[in-house]
């Protein structure tokens, strides 16, 4: 294949990434679960408060920002950098972003989660989709 084609491959691959993701935030927005992770779970995600980060961030409220998430500012850094290794085949590089990125995120996560009595951060599992179903099914058939 030549780059040119590879390119155009790449490209449709990030577009469908991107109409992936408008579909879920549709679906998100009608049926009012935010976060398939902590609905199912119970327990927040390493990415927890990321989109209101985002949202504080739009409005230039830096506190809010960092108060929601704290790695907001390394992932509009790193996201258009991913971009732009994707598009340009730079996998070394991509994948030690991805590296660094899964260490922060991780690292922060476990943090918030054990040190930092976070309001952002929700450990519930009995509030999850399993937990739910099963008290549903019992009080049925109870």
């Amino acid at each position: 294949m030549t780059k040119d084609v590879v390119f155009r491959k790449r490209c449709k691959d990030l577009l469908y990434l991107a109409c992936g993701l408008a579909l879920y935030c549709l679906l998100a927005l009608f049926f009012h679960i935010p976060c398939p992770i902590k609905w199912f779970t119970g327990i927040s995600c390493p990415g927890c408060g990321m989109t209101r980060s985002l949202l504080a961030l739009c409005r230039f409220d830096l506190r809010a920002a960092i108060a929601y998430h704290p790695l907001i500012f390394w992932v509009v850094a790193v996201a258009p950098a991913l971009v732009v290794c994707y598009l340009k085949d730079l996998v070394k590089i991509r994948k030690a972003l991805v590296a660094v990125s899964a260490v922060l995120l991780i690292g922060v996560y476990l943090y918030r989660m054990i040190l930092l009595e976070s309001s952002v951060l929700v450990f519930a599992p009995e509030n999850g989709a399993i937990p739910r179903l099963v008290r549903w099914v019992a009080g049925l058939l109870g």
